[in-house]
């Protein structure tokens, strides 16, 4: 998190110091964190700039709220922390800092995946982007926490949960 990476001036555009500058990021030298800022700035802009206002687990959430229903979570605070600390691990600038387009493109195609309700497609999706031990850590012991608080917490009550698509398919799916 506190590593610092030396940014080559050489491969960045003028919107990369714009990010920055926005950011509030100085230098030349940027820590993971900044770099998982940056990415996470640019993906926002994206979404914002389309149909979708927010992630469609915080659409739920929200309307499960204006309706008074009970709302909860099947994950701990701890597991999304260190699963943030995870998803930036092996950031570099080429990555954070590449063309529009390329972002553009990548969300376009997740989006849909997503559409199209292709559960085999998502998870060759998944698999060429992740190796097996990113796999186990963002997917499959997360998948077997939250498999298993839905199976005690279903029988206390009737209840709808939301999970990420990418958490469906698969042997070590939720759905399995």
């Amino acid at each position: 998190e506190n590593q610092k990476v030396k940014l080559d001036k050489k491969k960045l555009d003028k919107s990369a110091d714009s990010i920055l500058k926005s950011l509030g990021i100085k230098g030349e030298n940027l820590t993971k964190k900044d770099l998982k800022k940056v990415r996470d700035y640019r993906m926002n802009k994206l979404v914002q700039r389309g149909e979708m206002q927010t992630i469609v687990d915080g659409y739920l959430y929200g309307l499960a709220l204006r309706l008074g229903r009970w709302t909860g979570g099947i994950e701990d605070v701890v597991d999304q922390i260190d699963l943030v600390d995870e998803l930036g691990a092996n950031l570099t600038q080429d990555e954070v800092f590449q063309p529009e387009i390329k972002l553009r493109n990548s969300l376009d195609e997740m989006m849909k995946i997503y559409i199209d309700r292709d559960l085999q497609r998502l998870a060759d999706y998944v698999d060429s982007k992740y190796d097996k031990r990113f796999k186990d850590e963002l997917l499959i012991h997360r998948n077997i926490k939250m498999a298993r608080r839905m199976d005690s917490l279903s029988a206390l009550r009737t209840m709808f949960f939301a999970v990420g698509a990418a958490h469906l398919p698969g042997d070590s799916g939720v759905i399995s």
